[in-house]
């Protein structure tokens, strides 16, 4: 069942999911359907693509792989929202914010 969250208020330039559960619990909005989706894990990119996403990247589990792709296929500034657990590791987040982009997380 979706967690109860506020979706963002506007379409982002990319999705990342670090868990299934990330998947599992988000709202889903048919407006991110295009949206590129960045899953760290194999199973969560199945979810996403399951859920209805149409471009869906995973690195099996690879977290700096993910942060090179988001790298080379996202322009500085592009706006990333993070469907996750309360918490996180920090070095995601972290990262994309020193590559110039917005990162919001929704939990």
């Amino acid at each position: 069942m979706p967690a109860e969250h506020d979706l963002p208020d506007r379409v982002p330039d990319a999705i990342l999911f670090t868990s299934a559960n990330g998947v599992r619990y988000h709202r889903w909005n048919a407006d991110m359907a295009q949206v590129p989706v960045y899953a760290v894990g194999n199973h969560a990119s199945e979810l996403a693509l399951r859920t209805g996403y149409a471009t869906v990247t995973s690195t099996g589990g690879d977290a700096e792989l993910i942060k090179a792709l988001m790298d080379l296929a996202l322009p500085e500034g592009a706006r990333i929202v993070h469907f996750s657990a309360r918490e996180v590791a920090p070095a995601l987040p972290e990262h994309i914010l020193m590559a110039g982009h917005d990162y919001a997380q929704v939990i």
